[in-house]
């Protein structure tokens, strides 16, 4: 994924990392991020994308809770696209 959607992968990386209420820290990034780019079909494909990369490369030190940690950050991701 190219640096234009570092914004979005970062942080997500670094909520998923640290723990805590994943599911609203993801749906906030993700959700402006989307209507940033004014809710391009594109742009949401990258921003997803991005999302998701983040957060794979932040729960990576923690196997032990990634299964729910991710089911807890997509369903943030989905509720960011239904707002959208």
């Amino acid at each position: 994924m190219t640096g234009e959607y570092e914004e979005v992968r970062a942080p997500v990386r670094e909520a998923a990392g640290e723990g805590g209420d994943l599911r609203d820290r993801v749906r906030n990034l993700v959700l402006e991020a989307i209507l940033n780019r004014k809710a391009d079909p594109k742009a949401i494909d990258g921003v997803m994308k991005s999302a998701l990369e983040g957060l794979g490369e932040g729960l990576g030190g923690h196997a032990g809770n990634a299964g729910d940690s991710l089911r807890t950050a997509v369903s943030g991701v989905d509720d960011a696209v239904g707002k959208s």
